[in-house]
């Protein structure tokens, strides 16, 4: 094979290779910016969904009524039975 067989392009000389018409090179240059659009708009909208989930699980996760429940419950033990707080309750400093 020689050198001759394969041939390098820069994006300019690609286009005015194949698409001398300055009208058509409009229009690529359109359909390349749409799709970039495109591609955004389908990326941010993919990063919603899974922001959504997550904030969903979140939620679910920690003020779900039984998450609450458990909490209050535990302060309850705590303040009528003496009973030691649980890990999953955050000590707060003693004040002042």
């Amino acid at each position: 094979m020689s050198g001759e067989e394969f041939r390098t392009y820069s994006r300019d000389e690609f286009l005015g290779e194949f698409f001398p018409d300055p009208g058509d090179r409009i229009e690529i240059t359109a359909g390349m910016e749409r799709l970039r659009a495109e591609q955004r708009a389908f990326r941010l909208a993919e990063m919603r969904r899974r922001l959504g989930a997550a904030s969903r699980q979140y939620v679910e996760k920690h003020h779900s009524l039984e998450s609450v429940g458990a909490i209050f419950d535990a302060i309850v033990r705590h303040v009528w039975n003496d009973e030691a707080l649980p890990s999953f309750i955050r000590k707060l400093p003693a004040s002042a």
